[in-house]
């Protein structure tokens, strides 16, 4: 009987350490799907170990709450070499602002609304420099 007994401990101990492993696996699996979540949505990086952390108590909610998040647009770099005119395409990378200002008001309204930041770049570069 006690050789029955300990071959029966035996075998809860494999059984327990299984569990154990398969425990750690979906765990493992659960986190790898937590962080491939939080990472398809736009979340700030000092804001993603909390996320996560967030996400293993309540996976759906935060699914939820991210799911309703406005995704940003990618920042848009204008394209100087490339600006497509009525006579194709043409080159205007030596252009400065005032350039732009009396050649191509239009054009330069377009860099000011898609790419602030170049535009404030120029403004500045040219603008600074007079003074």
């Amino acid at each position: 009987m006690q050789a029955e007994n300990e071959r029966i401990k035996s075998e809860l101990a494999a059984k327990e350490a299984e569990l154990t492993t398969i425990e750690a696996e979906k765990e493992a699996h659960k986190l790898a799907s937590i962080e491939e979540m939080v990472n398809s949505f736009n979340v700030k990086e000092e804001d993603k170990a909390a996320t996560i952390e967030l996400a293993k108590v309540n996976f759906e909610a935060v699914k939820n709450m991210l799911s309703k998040q406005s995704v940003k647009e990618p920042v848009k770099v204008f394209d100087f070499k490339n600006v497509v005119t009525k006579k194709g395409s043409e080159d205007r990378s030596s252009w400065t602002i005032r350039d732009w200002e009396k050649k191509d008001a239009k054009g330069l309204e377009v860099i000011r609304n898609s790419s602030p930041e170049t535009y404030e770049n120029m403004y500045n570069e040219f603008y600074k420099k007079q003074k």
